[in-house]
C-alpha cells in the first residue's frame, strides 16, 4: 500500500512539474532585454538607424554602392541592439545589413513564439524585396535561435546564401538533452524543426560553431549540416563555447563570410 502511495504522489508530482513546463515554457526559452527598441547607443557609432514598419521593426546600416544584402536574425536572449557587434564585424563588406527586432522583444508589448517569428521574420524579407530596386542577392545570417528562423526563411525564399552560427537541429532535440526527464515532445509548442526545413534548402550555406558549446552541443550542429544537401562549408573552434564564439572566431569568421558573400 505505501508503495502504491509513493508512486500516486510521485506521479502527481511529475504531472504538476510537466504542466508548469508546459504552460511556461516560453520563460525557459525567451530572455528579451528591457530595453525599448530605437534605445540603442550603439546606432551612432555604427551609422545604423532604427525602422520602424508597420509592426515590423529593425535595425538599418546602408552602405554607398551596395552588393548584397546581410539579414541577421539574433538569439532568444538580449535584443537586436546587442547584435550591433556584427555590423562591426562586416565593416568593410559592401552589403546593407538588417537586424530583425523579434515581436516581443524591445519591449512591444507582444509575446515572444515560434509562429510571430516566423512570420515577421518573412514579412522583414518581403519589406526588402519591395523596397529595393537593384534586385541585390540577399543573404540570411542566423546565430542560435536565428539559425532556425534563417533555415526557415532559406526554405521558402529565393536567397543567395545561409550563414549559420552554432546552428541546432530542433528545439525539440535540445530541450530533450536539457530536460531528457521530461516529455519534451508533448510538451513542446515553439519547436523549430530546423532539421526539416534544411532538407529543401538550396543556396549555398556556411555554418561556425563551438566544439564546447554546452546550449548547444556541438553534436547537433554537425548532424543539421547532414541535413543539408547543397553545398555548404562547416569550420568548428577548439576552445570555445556558446556566447564567445563571435570573440574567439572573430578573425575567421569575417574572413569565411567576406568571401562567401563576394564570391558569388
Amino acid at each position: 500500500m505505501i508503495f502504491f502511495r509513493v508512486v500516486i504522489i510521485a506521479g502527481a508530482i511529475y504531472a504538476v512539474i510537466s504542466a508548469f513546463f508546459f504552460f511556461f515554457q516560453n520563460s525557459f526559452m525567451f530572455f528579451p532585454a528591457p530595453v525599448k527598441f530605437g534605445s540603442c547607443p550603439e546606432m551612432e557609432r555604427f551609422s545604423v538607424k532604427a525602422v520602424s514598419s508597420g509592426r515590423l521593426r529593425f535595425y538599418l546600416r546602408e552602405v554607398d554602392k551596395p552588393l548584397s544584402w546581410i539579414v541577421i536574425f539574433h538569439g532568444n536572449a538580449g535584443s537586436a541592439c546587442d547584435r550591433m557587434y556584427y555590423v562591426d564585424l562586416f565593416q568593410d563588406i559592401p552589403a546593407n545589413i538588417v537586424i530583425l527586432e523579434y515581436p516581443g522583444f524591445g519591449r512591444d508589448g507582444r509575446k515572444p513564439g515560434e509562429e510571430i517569428i516566423l512570420s515577421e521574420a518573412s514579412d522583414l524579407i518581403k519589406h526588402i524585396q519591395k523596397v529595393q530596386l537593384e534586385k541585390l542577392p540577399i543573404y540570411l545570417l542566423g546565430e542560435s535561435l536565428g539559425t532556425g528562423v534563417a533555415t526557415w526563411l532559406a526554405d521558402r525564399e529565393e536567397v543567395q546564401g545561409l550563414i549559420l552560427i552554432s546552428p541546432y537541429t530542433s528545439f525539440v532535440d535540445l530541450a530533450a538533452a536539457h530536460y531528457f526527464w521530461l516529455p519534451v515532445n508533448l510538451l513542446l509548442k515553439n519547436r523549430f524543426l530546423a532539421d526539416k526545413w534544411a532538407e529543401n534548402v538550396n543556396s549555398k550555406v556556411l555554418a561556425f560553431h563551438g566544439i564546447k558549446d554546452t546550449i548547444i552541443p556541438i553534436k547537433f550542429a554537425r548532424q543539421q549540416m547532414t541535413n543539408f544537401s547543397c553545398p555548404k562549408k562547416f569550420i568548428e573552434f577548439d576552445n570555445t563555447a556558446h556566447n564567445d564564439i563571435t570573440i574567439n572566431g572573430k578573425t575567421v569568421i569575417q574572413n569565411e563570410v567576406e568571401k562567401f558573400i563576394l564570391s558569388f
